[in-house]
């Protein structure tokens, strides 16, 4: 009987996802072999590419359906470029699969009651479909975002519902973008996010999402991100990144004369954060610009924390009415007491506790008029506590 292996099982942590994209502008002296899958679009689903006979038109067209279309790839050298098309519970993933085939060329032909239109760059994506951030590898869509995509309002739309980009609506682009730019690591991170059915990378605020997702890169540096090409020229090196106004960057591989391109990033962290509860138990006026507040944390871990709290009335928020240090012991009410000014009219005070390094415990907005929670007021999250560590 052979021997049991004693050697422990490697937790693979590299995640490669690849699209095979495949483009036109090849020529062969060989007569170029078609292949094409028919597919009928269901409503609720869309094309969207760049004309064939406009290849110089970056406008991207959209065709919702339903709509009668055929992916098809032509093997301009060598042989056997088969189309696919998989319909299941994630949606529907359109690609050619080459076998000897060196140069294939991927288009949608869409069939309207105006006539065919033929499209390269092309891909199908739900415009129903989920806009969320996957919290296990296996959750991850099957192909990437492509550029075609990024162009449309329907999917910005989608990326700035996310309420960890609604959440920083009060934060000017220009601003976010400098923080981004010059951000050693300790306030924004990479994560994956499913967008309409594809995923791509986009920069966040470390302990701005209270939910699991997949890390994969620090700070405002995308070198984790990583494009590489199979056959062809292009898509080679770190992701292409693109600002997008009101959500900040998000990184994909532009493929350009690349027959199979593929997006990879490595998993670097499974963040599950922690739960945290933030209350005001009594608020007191002491003068008419001065306020007494008792605020109690109670989380499920321990260690030392920064208190701060900032004032709606600063934009951006750069002014601290308190800065204090907390120490929290797990699932043990932290009871804290401060004093500090007020406008006469009252204000709405950002309370926040992290750990001094981004990472957010919990935050609460408050209302010192009506005393009560604020539910209306906008989230600052982890870049308030940048804003706190360079005071």
């Amino acid at each position: 009987m052979p021997a049991r292996s004693t050697t422990p099982p490697v937790r693979p942590i590299l995640l490669i996802l690849t699209l095979a994209l495949l483009y036109s502008g090849f020529s062969a002296c060989q007569r170029p072999s078609t292949k094409k899958e028919s597919l009928n679009l269901p409503e609720g689903y869309a094309i969207v590419g760049y004309r064939h006979d406009q290849p110089h038109n970056q406008q991207p067209i959209l065709i919702g359906g339903p709509v009668h279309a055929e992916v098809t790839c032509i093997c301009r050298e060598g042989s056997n470029c088969h189309p696919f098309v998989v319909q299941d519970k994630q949606g529907i993933s359109e690609g050619c699969v080459m076998t000897d085939c060196t140069q294939c060329e991927k288009q949608i032909i869409v069939h309207t009651d105006t006539g065919t239109l033929t499209l390269t760059n092309a891909t199908i994506f739900h415009l129903g479909g989920t806009t969320q951030f996957p919290d296990r590898t296996d959750a991850i869509a099957r192909q990437p975002v492509t550029p075609a995509m990024l162009h449309l309002d329907t999917v910005q739309a989608a990326l700035r519902a996310l309420p960890v980009f609604r959440a920083l609506t009060w934060l000017p682009d220009s601003l976010r973008n400098q923080w981004i730019q010059q951000d050693p690591g300790l306030f924004w991170t990479q994560a994956v996010v499913n967008l309409l059915g594809k995923w791509a990378v986009v920069t966040i605020p470390v302990g701005a999402l209270n939910t699991p997702f997949l890390a994969v890169g620090n700070g405002g540096n995308n070198q984790n991100c990583q494009c590489s090409c199979q056959e062809g020229s292009g898509c080679t090196g770190t992701c292409t990144c693109r600002w997008i106004p009101l959500v900040g960057r998000i990184c994909y591989c532009d493929a350009h004369g690349c027959q199979q391109c593929g997006l990879s990033a490595e998993v670097l962290q499974e963040v599950r954060p922690g739960k945290t509860h933030i209350s005001v138990i009594s608020a007191s006026e002491l003068q008419p610009d001065s306020m007494r507040l008792t605020i109690r944390v109670t989380s499920d871990r321990s260690g030392n924390a920064t208190l701060a709290i900032a004032s709606a009335h600063t934009y951006p928020p750069t002014q601290f009415l308190v800065m204090d240090t907390l120490t929290i012991r797990a699932n043990q009410p932290t009871d804290h007491e401060i004093t500090f000014s007020v406008p006469r009219e009252g204000a709405t005070l950002f309370i926040l506790v992290s750990d001094g390094r981004g990472e957010i415990y919990g935050s609460l907005t408050w209302n010192t008029a009506t005393q009560t929670p604020d539910t209306t007021a906008t989230t600052m999250l982890a870049p308030l506590v940048m804003l706190a560590n360079q005071q």
